[in-house]
């Protein structure tokens, strides 16, 4: 499983510098579309419901006060870490959100289900350290996917996402939608 810092580092590596809020909004996403393409998260670290959308204390901490202001260089963070499955995932999710402004990724984060459930009863501007839940996360962005909204593109990783009950089902139900035309072929 990948730490957040080596996503945030890659990140970094593939965009150049980003401003704070980017980064912790555009690793939130790696994280939730992995989630949502693989039933598992991409990392163990959790979001929570800031103000200004979700944030990963364990990135905000690392990323504040370095040295230098526009300094691409996580502390800890290796964007070489990475498993190439983890990597094409954040490829996908930074070739659809990547030049997204930070405003338009705060506005997102704000119309959907994980973060407005965490701050479920809370002011617009109240502080919030509540838990994003890494389950709800999950099954929204897969809902997402499966109702055909304009979203990042799963990656292929050359093995099929189907469960071998999937692929049973699915032949039974063809076998059964064609069963006419099999009869009428196979008596010529």
């Amino acid at each position: 499983m990948a730490k957040i810092l080596d996503v945030a580092q890659f990140i970094y590596d593939e965009l150049g510098w980003v401003d704070a809020w980017r980064l912790e909004k555009l690793t939130y996403y790696a994280d939730s579309w992995f989630a949502a393409w693989y039933g598992e998260p991409l990392f163990n670290e959790n979001f929570e419901a800031w103000v200004d959308g979700p944030v990963a204390p364990v990135l905000y901490h690392a990323n504040k006060g370095r040295d230098s202001r526009m300094s691409r260089n996580l502390p800890q963070g290796d964007g070489s870490a990475l498993l190439p499955r983890e990597e094409a995932a954040i490829a996908s999710v930074l070739d659809f959100y990547g030049n997204w402004s930070r405003e338009r990724l705060i506005e997102q984060t704000h119309k959907e289900e994980p973060w407005l459930e965490a701050r479920e009863g809370l002011g617009k501007h109240a502080r919030s350290s509540r838990v994003i839940s890494k389950e709800t996360t999950m099954r929204f962005y897969a809902r997402c996917e499966a109702k055909g909204n304009k979203v990042p593109r799963r990656p292929f990783d050359g093995r099929p996402n189907w469960s071998t009950e999937d692929v049973r089902a699915t032949f039974e139900a063809n076998t059964a939608r064609w069963a006419e035309a099999i009869a009428l072929l196979a008596d010529r």
